[in-house]
């Protein structure tokens, strides 16, 4: 609440578009507590052709989203590969790496992942042409 009301008040008194991800990515320990903001996040984006805000906060929703459990783990894949296009085009190097290892822990997680050898290997190949 606290990081809306500053963004709140240092926007002109207009919700910030910035305010909605860091409020749905709080460490609550309960993924449904951010999915309203994750979800408002995006609406706002949306409206206003953010599409890298937009992005970004489709990734914090993938994240609630295995958040939930391990047997969520096709949707939040689903969201994540929809948003890969910008994050990696028109991304930062913190937004890109989070991509990533959110991935890599979807398919580590993932109960029916055929092993995780592939997942480290192709995550290390993705970590080097981040470092290059």
């Amino acid at each position: 609440m606290v990081l809306f009301l500053i963004f709140y008040w240092f926007s002109d008194r207009r919700p910030s578009p910035f305010a909605f991800p860091f409020l749905g990515s709080q460490k609550s320990g309960n993924a449904v507590l951010g999915l309203p903001y994750a979800l408002a996040s995006i609406s706002f984006c949306q409206s206003f052709n953010l599409d890298l805000l937009k992005a970004s906060a489709t990734l914090t929703l993938a994240e609630l989203w295995l958040g939930l459990g391990s047997n969520h783990t096709k949707r939040a894949l689903d969201l994540l590969h929809g948003a890969f296009p910008m994050i990696l085009g028109h991304g930062g190097l913190e937004l890109r790496a989070r991509a990533y290892i959110f991935e890599a822990n979807c398919y580590l997680s993932d109960p029916s992942s055929s092993g995780s050898f592939c997942v480290l290997y192709c995550f290390d190949e993705d970590v080097q042409n981040i470092i290059e």
